[in-house]
């Protein structure tokens, strides 16, 4: 292995060259996306779709503290609760890049910039986890097996601006505080890392409460043995907290509480528990006295009774909080919607939708967590850093039994283990094999592939048939159906996202108008016209009359469309395609593709169009 001399003179030892190294594989990895996104908009998603209208919105004058999506749910809007803290830097890019291209082509420029920009800080922060935890290693390592996760392939790729690769690039630096907790910014870091991520979304809570955990058994085990760690994080989370609340709320609504994202809820609960934090800490000197065992057990039985207090003055505030946090959607939305939601499955429900997660995720993560054990079983690398490190990531495991989605976040934490691991092997490899190189890369090049998730996602489909061979024929003929029906290249070839699919429905006036969930907030997006829900849980009845109106019988879809005022039907033949187990036999979604469209349906779009726009005529 190379000494601490020669690993700075290495010119792979530059963070800058390394950068740049990964913003060259970005531009070859992403290279076809960036037509799809540049020339036709084509966003990676319904959360994206949405994610741009909103920044749109603000920029064309809607409040700050008004984040309805004005163009869903009419008359009312859609009740949208995500933070307008991320659009600011999309906004931003989007007004310097204005100058240059225009408005349009801004707003899909930054699209690209956006991720890509996320992407090369998040590697900058693990690299910088890295190296605290190592004095000498391949510093190149931790963006190589950052930059090849399934997570930062699909959180990160262009086109990419919903907030879920904030909140990983916020993770990150939460593990930067822990490891640096020896250092004055260290557990300032961490608290406002938290807040920040909470008041953005909620769907990282789980691990945000893992890292607290890890932060107050540190201070049990007597890691941070005056406690100025733990006041630390306790300042900065309750004042971080407070100022971000401040920002995303209007005064008038500072008193709302709502269990599924940021509110009074959540701020009350790290509010609480940052108090609990600086009470821990302020009180460690009380501990001076008392040595070994009864030490530890005496601050874990302190910190659970503040822990205790905090839930019983949550419970008796919110009692209807503890619980499952999509609890206020009914069973019906769940057995209809929210259960076909991929990120709020289950492991259980992936595995049987998707059999080659077998390999690429259980059997990556399995594999991980064998590397994280065989790394703490080695003296020199087991510290409190390693240890609090390897607790969170199998918390993070365990989790995504309940929802796949805890991983998304988490999935970073193999980098450090990797990474070690590596080293590891190096030594041992450069031991036995000093004099044959050709043995010694050789080996060392099949450690560092096998701890790519890559290459366990191309094992897993290999071993796993990805579809059976009916839904693939299905989709073959779909796709070869629709190269009749347009001539651009898609990026999703089994829906309608490219801003020319809309072309023909942006000559209509402004109206109101029902598609199908996926496609909706791409009609919001890229035209004027209002549409009745998108993915959205807290516009569950919308949701629910959107897939009556799609997948029920006539007389539902015609019940829906005088409820809303609808004018149009736009219908994505890709996408309605390719979902017909969804919609029963006599729907107007079945009738459509059967051509059998229904006497009270008119359409106006010219013969052959991809998205298909009918004129509704209820009376």
């Amino acid at each position: 292995m190379m000494s601490q001399q020669e690993n700075h003179r290495s010119i792979l030892s530059s963070l800058p060259v390394i950068l740049a190294l990964c913003f060259i594989y970005l531009c070859f990895w992403n290279w076809s996306d960036f037509s799809h996104v540049y020339l036709n908009g084509e966003l990676t998603g319904p959360d994206d779709f949405l994610r741009m209208s909103q920044v749109h919105a603000w920029m064309q004058g809607q409040g700050w503290f008004d984040i309805t999506a004005h163009k869903m749910v009419p008359p009312h809007g859609g009740d949208i609760h995500w933070s307008r803290l991320v659009d600011v830097p999309i906004a931003a890019l989007i007004y310097g890049l204005e100058v240059f291209v225009g408005f349009e082509k801004a707003t899909y420029l930054a699209s690209i910039i956006w991720p890509m920009t996320l992407m090369l800080i998040t590697i900058t922060v693990w690299t910088l986890i890295c190296d605290r935890l190592l004095n000498n290693y391949r510093r190149w390592l931790p963006a190589v097996f950052g930059i090849l996760t399934i997570s930062s392939i699909n959180q990160f790729s262009a086109g990419r601006v919903d907030h879920h690769n904030v909140q990983i690039l916020l993770f990150g630096l939460m593990v930067l505080g822990l490891v640096n907790r020896d250092r004055k910014w260290g557990d300032y870091l961490i608290g406002f890392s938290v807040a920040f991520s909470i008041s953005i979304g909620a769907e990282t809570l789980i691990v945000l409460v893992l890292v607290l955990a890890v932060v107050g058994i540190e201070w049990a085990t007597g890691s941070d043995k005056q406690g100025k760690g733990i006041l630390k994080v306790g300042i900065a989370l309750i004042v971080s907290s407070i100022t971000l609340y401040a920002l995303n709320f209007a005064p008038d609504d500072y008193f709302n509480a709502r269990c599924d994202a940021n509110s009074l809820f959540f701020l009350s609960a790290f509010s609480l528990i940052g108090i609990a934090f600086c009470t821990l800490g302020l009180i460690s000197s009380l501990f001076t006295k008392i040595n070994g065992t009864k030490k530890i057990l005496s601050r874990l039985l302190l910190g659970a009774l503040m822990a205790s207090i905090a839930l019983i003055i949550l419970y008796l505030a919110f009692p209807d909080c503890l619980g499952d946090p999509y609890g206020n959607v009914s069973d019906e939305a769940k057995l209809r919607w929210l259960n076909k939601v991929s990120e709020a499955k289950s492991l259980g429900v992936v595995l049987n939708d998707f059999p080659f997660h077998w390999l690429a995720t259980v059997g990556y993560y399995l594999f991980v967590l064998l590397i994280g054990a065989f790394v703490l079983f080695k003296k020199e690398y087991r510290t409190t850093k390693t240890i609090s490190l390897y607790i969170i990531m199998l918390a993070c495991v365990l989790g995504m039994v309940f929802q796949i989605r805890v991983i998304r976040t988490a999935a970073f934490l193999v980098v450090p283990f990797c990474v070690l691991f590596s080293a590891i092997c190096w030594n041992f490899f450069k031991e036995k094999y000093h004099s044959e190189k050709l043995f010694l890369y050789g080996f060392q090049s099949g450690v560092v592939l096998f701890q790519i998730s890559i290459f366990w996602y191309i094992a897993g489909a290999i071993f796993f048939p990805l579809e059976d061979s009916k839904n693939s024929n299905d989709r073959n003929k779909t796709e070869a159906s629709e190269a009749s029906l347009s001539s651009i290249n898609r990026r999703e070839p089994t829906h309608c996202l490219a801003n020319l699919d809309f072309k023909f429905l942006n000559t209509l006036p402004r109206a109101n108008m029902v598609s199908d969930l996926a496609t909706s907030t791409a009609i919001m997006f890229h035209t004027q016209h209002s549409i009745v829900a998108g993915p959205y849980h807290r516009n569950e009845r919308a949701i629910l009359d959107t897939l009556d109106f799609m997948g029920t019988t006539e007389i539902k879809a015609k019940a829906v469309a005088e409820k809303y005022e609808l004018t149009y039907l736009g219908f994505c033949t890709a996408k309605n395609a390719n979902s017909t187990d969804d919609y029963g036999s006599e729907s107007v979604t079945a009738k459509i593709l059967r051509s059998n469209i229904p006497s009270w349906l008119e359409e106006l779009s010219p013969q052959g169009e991809r998205f298909r726009v009918f004129k509704i005529r209820t009376n």
